[in-house]
């Protein structure tokens, strides 16, 4: 498994975000933008949310044309700010939010999913529809780090007919540092005002938006 290093913040509108898009530096770190996307995700879990309480989450993913399987494990912050959680992620050719896998699917699929899913039942628990603008922080040519902007759309088939919405942004170590990533988000809450989020994540989130936690 990879591990995946971000700091979360939830933000009460978009304000935030038109501010970020006109920006070129925070602070001495120059600024990229690409764009935004549509990303549709969709979590699986049992009826009872066996994963949710054991606090993994398994998704499938759809961005830009392409289908992902992924599996997150349990969050830890060792410095209170950085948020870390083991990752796994393939393609996953010929599924979709409306043929979804089963379990033995996964499994075959990931095999180190094998353990933790065997003998679950698995059903669609949450839908996410995101529209996510990306930025990067470039350094030494590379794209060290990736600020996502966030807005949500929670569905779930366990709770027809309600929504909620949300915003958020986070900020993801790709080639820089741990330190670099410390050192951006100091930057980052000094300019913009905003406080990072503990042991925060979309499927929590949008699960406690829809009471189904």
């Amino acid at each position: 498994m990879s591990i995946e290093r971000e700091v979360k913040y939830q933000v009460l509108d978009q304000a935030l975000f038109r501010r970020l898009n006109a920006m070129d530096h925070i602070g001495n770190f120059a600024l990229e933008h690409a764009g935004t996307v549509d990303i549709l995700t969709t979590y699986l879990d049992t009826p009872a949310l066996t994963l949710f309480y054991n606090h993994y989450a398994l998704r499938l993913r759809r961005v830009q044309g392409r289908v992902f399987f992924s599996l997150k494990g349990p969050s830890a912050s060792p410095d209170g700010l950085v948020q870390v959680r083991p990752e796994d992620e393939v393609e996953a050719h010929g599924f979709s939010e409306t043929s979804l896998p089963n379990t033995d699917d996964v499994i075959r699929l990931m095999p180190s999913t094998a353990a933790l899913l065997k003998g679950l039942t698995l059903s669609p628990a949450l839908r996410c529809v995101d529209k996510r603008t990306l930025h990067y922080i470039i350094h030494e040519g590379e794209r060290a780090y990736e600020i996502a902007c966030d807005s949500v759309v929670f569905s779930s088939p366990r709770r027809p007919g309600r929504k909620a919405e949300t915003t958020e942004l986070e900020i993801e170590q790709k080639a820089g540092s741990v330190e670099g990533l410390q050192e951006l988000t100091r930057v980052f809450e000094a300019f913009f005002a905003v406080v990072p989020r503990r042991s925060s994540s979309k499927y929590q989130d949008g699960l406690k938006a829809l009471e189904l936690i």
